[in-house]
């Protein structure tokens, strides 16, 4: 018999359930959902939907995914408004911020990148 007693088998699940506590499996917050909504962290870290980003304790900078680390664009001074609200110097910058959706020119009262 594994347990000899009932008072074994529930120091066991006591310490069974401690363990469990202690790594965030029993009483933690809500999992979140694996349903793909991509975010770009303040870290510049692109995390699969908003409820990644907040269990990392990071504010969300925009909808999408962040750009590549390693993205080259020319520097002429076409500017775009993305879909975001954010204003970008060309079309190519907007891309390599996520952007895919933009009009030609600036936006009104909008952050630029």
């Amino acid at each position: 018999m594994l347990f000899n007693s009932s008072v074994n088998m529930l120091t066991f699940l006591v310490g069974v359930l401690f363990i469990c506590w202690s790594f965030g499996e029993v009483f933690s917050e809500s999992p979140c959902s694996r349903a793909e909504s991509l975010v770009c962290g303040e870290d510049w870290i692109t995390y699969i939907n908003e409820c990644y980003a907040n269990k990392a304790k990071k504010k969300i900078k925009w909808n999408g995914p962040c750009p590549p680390t390693k993205c080259r664009c020319n520097r002429l001074m076409i500017d775009v408004c993305g879909s975001n609200g954010m204003e970008y110097s060309n079309p190519c910058v907007a891309r390599c911020h996520g952007v895919t959706q933009f009009t030609m020119g600036k936006c009104d009262n909008a952050e630029r990148q």
